[in-house]
């Protein structure tokens, strides 16, 4: 049942942003698109969501399937909602499916985002710190 309400939910959502946008629009935008550059854009953003599901693989034991729904869910709740909060939902999906409490995964959540972030700024700061050298 619970499946059922999600799907009717999800339908509901669809239709009323085609509705407020308007079908014929989207319609001729999508026809005008260049199919390579949209199945490049797709494999690109899938590609980048399973390595996310993978990183979260570090901090749960679950199946790789129930990581990448967990995670997937709190990429669309973080696309609807105000400051990405979504991916609060991604903690609570992973809690309530290992059972544990949710405040643990959104600190477990919190660290390996951290961790993902110095991992880009720090090759940022070598860099500026090598072009610095080169004009002083």
């Amino acid at each position: 049942m619970k499946k059922i309400i999600t799907t009717i939910i999800g339908f509901l959502i669809l239709g009323i942003l085609l509705y407020s946008f308007g079908i014929e629009e989207i319609t001729s935008i999508l026809l005008k698109t260049n199919i390579t550059y949209f199945i490049l854009a797709a494999i690109s953003f899938l590609f980048v969501e399973i390595l996310s599901a993978i990183k979260l693989k570090l901090v749960s034991p679950l199946k790789f399937s129930q990581l990448f729904l967990s995670h997937m869910g709190g990429m669309f709740f973080s696309q609807i909602t105000p400051a990405r909060s979504g991916y609060f939902y991604t903690s609570y999906s992973l809690g309530k499916k290992e059972n544990k409490n949710v405040s643990e995964k959104i600190g477990l959540i919190t660290l390996v985002q951290a961790i993902m972030m110095i991992s880009k700024i720090l090759p940022y700061l070598f860099y500026i710190g090598k072009l610095s050298h080169q004009f002083c």
